[in-house]
């Protein structure tokens, strides 16, 4: 806990740090980065029966996820119709995730539409990122900030919507051994996906010219 609590910390002064240095794009990540810590903490502090809190909390951060993900790419992005759609696409995701959560989760279970829609819009917009990357001859992909984003996001992301999107199912048969799997996946998907958003971030910090905004 204490190595995941240190790259949320880290991942959010840098980000930070980027953002002040003019790139405008990096406040969605710092502060994307600093609600995750805090969620984080709450949650493990929380008790076992309190299983309603714990899914109001994932719920809540579930919408701002998506929405500070979308910013990121909106100020990255140079196609103006993308850019258009991905904004459109904030309140629609807003309030079909507000819906499924009060009426048909309630708030008793992880939101499991709300977590595969995200996963499969974050996956096409920053698989769009990816490969319009502005690339200097000069200089290796792996040295453009968003190329580790983009990949972390897809990593993440194409990971949790395969498992998620399983998760009902494996739950029906085992539902002890389905939540003991689901934390361990989700826990290694978070380290790679922590780590690539802070690689991410020093690259974008040693190499201003690999940054489009």
């Amino acid at each position: 806990e204490i190595y995941y609590y240190s790259l949320l910390t880290t991942g959010t002064v840098l980000a930070f740090l980027l953002f002040k240095k003019g790139k405008k794009q990096f406040i969605a990540l710092a502060i994307l980065l600093a609600i995750t810590l805090v969620k984080e903490l709450i949650t493990s502090q929380l008790p076992r029966e309190n299983y309603k809190l714990s899914f109001l909390t994932t719920d809540i951060f579930n919408l701002l996820e998506y929405t500070l993900f979308s910013i990121y790419f909106i100020i990255s992005c140079r196609n103006i119709m993308l850019k258009k759609w991905v904004k459109l696409s904030i309140p629609l995701f807003v309030i079909f995730g507000a819906y499924t959560s009060v009426f048909i989760y309630q708030f008793r279970e992880v939101p499991v539409l709300n977590i595969d829609l995200e996963g499969f819009l974050l996956l096409i917009i920053y698989t769009h990122l990816l490969y319009n990357l502005e690339i200097d001859d000069n200089k290796s992909i792996y040295m453009h900030a968003d190329f580790w984003i983009a990949i972390g996001v897809m990593i993440f992301f194409g990971g949790a919507f395969v498992f998620i999107g399983l998760l009902p199912i494996i739950l029906e048969q085992d539902s002890v051994r389905a939540l003991s799997e689901y934390g361990k996946i989700l826990q290694i998907l978070n380290y790679i996906f922590y780590n690539s958003i802070i690689i991410g971030v020093i690259w974008g910090i040693r190499n201003k010219k690999y940054l489009m905004v």
